[in-house]
């Protein structure tokens, strides 16, 4: 039960686990339990849960090997078949490449969702856009077509800097033959 709740721990820690129980217990801190006594004097029990680690542990390398991450996660040299060997050595590396690992699957993640929602959104606003134009370019309204042209154009993208200073110098030039007509 403990192995179980103690996030991250493995068969190999029981040991562990239990000397600090019996530490505790000893130092009237915990009382100890007949269920407790009875589990501490089981063999059996321990080797049961040894066994089926192991058995996790392969079914996790195989597992890894369809999905095409053993590699990443267990290291090029695969050992026969104790995974755990190396982890409990290189404890680090393990968690970086699974850190590693678990980064890159997110990054392609959020790159497919902004090229969807970019596929999705950029069409349909060149198709709204398109539609605009269609619509009130057949309308025969010269005055109204030409500025609602205008706003598509205006929603579709920013001018460059060149077209930008065209723009400029036009109303410029606009504004002083204007300004002339008026006075």
């Amino acid at each position: 039960m403990i192995l179980s709740t103690v996030m991250g721990s493995t068969v190999e820690d029981e040991d562990r686990f239990v000397a600090l129980i019996n530490d505790a217990i000893s130092s009237r801190e915990v009382k100890a339990t007949s269920a407790w006594r009875k589990a501490v004097k089981d063999t059996k029990g321990k080797e049961r849960r040894r066994k089926a680690a192991e058995k996790e542990s392969k079914e996790a390398e195989e597992l890894a090997k369809e999905l095409g991450v053993h590699d990443k996660l267990f290291g090029s040299k695969a050992k026969g078949g104790k995974g755990k060997g190396k982890g409990k050595q290189d404890g680090g590396d393990d968690e970086a490449a699974l850190r590693a690992l678990i980064q890159g699957n997110q990054a392609k993640r959020m790159s497919s969702l902004l090229d969807s929602l970019e596929a999705k959104y950029a069409g349909a606003e060149a198709k709204k856009s398109g539609k605009k134009r269609a619509s009130t370019g057949g309308s025969g309204a010269g005055d109204e077509g030409s500025s609602g042209s205008k706003r598509a154009r205006r929603k579709e993208a920013e001018p460059s800097e060149a077209e930008f200073e065209a723009m400029q110098a036009r109303l410029d030039a606009s504004r002083k033959s204007g300004g002339r007509k008026g006075k």
